[in-house]
Formats: structure tokens, sequence, C-alpha cells
């Protein structure tokens, strides 16, 4: 509910959003939930990956790139389960939110990313077993 509050502040009542914002917000809210503890810190790491994209000299770095390279630094080469579904749900909000532009894609992760820090955290998912 914080989250949804948090971006009906910057984007205007979510009952006008477009689909994809509404899908946008559907994605996050699973990071949230399925990633636990590591959510913030995940985010902190996109938010931190935005200066790595206009880094370099020549060409921009793609954005799913530099979410890589922070993650790396962060965390390191070990597989980590929690790490590579966070990776992949972030890189299908960018497609998500690509008709709307990287600018929007930065600052819906910025709002993400600074909710937590103002709202408890998450109950702990049980699996779902088939």
């Amino acid at each position: 509910m914080a989250l949804l509050r948090a971006l009906e502040r910057t984007y205007g009542p979510a009952a006008t959003w477009s689909l994809r914002f509404q899908a946008a917000l559907s994605q996050v809210e699973s990071m949230r939930r399925l990633m636990g503890e590591e959510y913030g810190p995940f985010l902190d790491c996109c938010v931190a990956s935005f200066s790595r994209v206009y880094a370099r000299i020549g060409r921009p770095m793609h954005p799913a790139d530099a979410i890589l390279d922070e993650l790396r630094d962060r965390y390191g080469d070990a597989d980590n389960e929690v790490v590579d579904v966070g990776y992949a749900l972030v890189f299908g909000l960018q497609v998500i939110l690509a008709g709307h532009g990287y600018e929007d894609f930065k600052e819906f992760i910025r709002v993400a990313a600074d909710v937590p820090r103002h709202s408890p955290s998450p109950a702990v998912v049980e699996p779902v077993l088939a």
C-alpha cells in the first residue's frame, strides 16, 4: 500500500495509469514479496547503476548491463537465486516501461527504492507446491 501511495504522489491516481504502469506496479510488488530483505539493497544497486549508464565515454551503457555491473560489485559472481530473480524482474520492468522511456524507469525505481525505508518489511512468502 505504501508503494502505491508513493507512486500515486509521482504519477497521479492509479485509476488513470496506463496498462504499462499498472503492470510495473505489479512487477515491483512481486519483487518486494519474493526478495524479502534483499529487496531494499537490490533496489539501491539499481539506483546506483543509473550513474554508470552515461559514465562511459563514447557510447552509453545499456541500463541492464549497468545494473548487472552494480550487482556484481555488491554480491560478486557467486550464484544467488534471490539476486538472479530480482535481476530478471527488474529487466522485465525495463521492458514494461520501455514505451515510457528510460527516465520513467529510473523514476519508478527511485520511488520504489525509497519505500522500504518507510514501511515494514514484507512477510516471507511460503513456496507453493504443485
